[in-house]
């Protein structure tokens, strides 16, 4: 899986052996979607890592000259901004996905939008990935774009995962009254809540292995900085949840 090594999933995030604990015993996927392609380089895994899987794989851009291309990979439009985009795009897979990898945006209200469509999308049992949630996390930019105080993603699955914890039940009229404001219905946030069956929240605590901006691994050690200047553990950075469905 040497493509893969581009992909920031490896050398940024480090997400992959986390990601690999969870699928212990879990080779069985009949059908997988990832949302965001960029290069491919993830595809690529996802093809290698499950061999008898179909790999769907969902951007806003059309098909790239760089992307995999075979028989057991099928791309299709999506426009996660859309919540009819992304109803039309499961219509289109027609069939219930064992595993989801929503990697597209990051936008906050994005994640949401693919969420709520991709929980009742899945079968049961199923595993869905929601990479890069500190883009709700309120030291991020996007977060900060808003303007305002909200109920994200992050926020959502850091509470499931404290109610799982500690067997509470969460008020969800508390979560969409007041400030801050949530991104979610109350009824979304019932249909999320109904179809958990566990939580597990990543957020790297090493280093990355080489920098995303100009792919040195030149790190200066005490200020946590690359050589270019980039900021290398910044608490808005690198989380990613992995949800088990009941």
């Amino acid at each position: 899986m040497k493509d893969l090594n581009n992909s920031d999933k490896v050398f940024w995030h480090r997400y992959l052996p986390f990601y690999e604990e969870e699928f212990k015993g879990m080779d069985g996927f009949e059908h997988i979607l990832e949302f965001g392609v960029f290069k491919g380089a993830s595809i690529r895994w996802l093809f290698e890592r499950f061999p008898k899987s179909m790999i769907h794989a969902a951007d806003i851009l059309p098909v790239q000259e760089e992307w995999p291309i075979h028989d057991r990979i099928q791309y299709y439009y999506v426009d996660q901004d859309s919540k009819q985009s992304i109803i039309k795009l499961f219509k289109a897979i027609d069939t219930k996905l064992d595993l989801i990898i929503e990697d597209g945006s990051h936008r906050p209200v994005h994640q949401k939008n693919c969420l709520i469509q991709g929980l009742n999308n899945l079968n049961p049992g199923g595993v869905y990935i929601l990479e890069d949630l500190q883009t709700s996390h309120p030291g991020h930019i996007f977060y900060k774009e808003l303007r305002k105080k909200y109920f994200g993603p992050y926020h959502l699955l850091l509470a499931l995962e404290h109610q799982l914890a500690t067997f509470n039940k969460i008020d969800l009229d508390s979560l969409i009254n007041g400030e801050p404001k949530s991104l979610f219905s109350k009824e979304e946030l019932g249909s999320v809540v109904e179809k958990i069956k566990s939580v597990k929240i990543y957020k790297r605590s090493t280093l990355p292995l080489k920098c995303y901006r100009c792919g040195s691994s030149s790190f200066n050690y005490i200020d946590l900085k690359c050589s270019c200047g980039i900021g290398l553990m910044s608490e808005s950075d690198s989380i990613s949840a992995v949800i088990h469905l009941k």
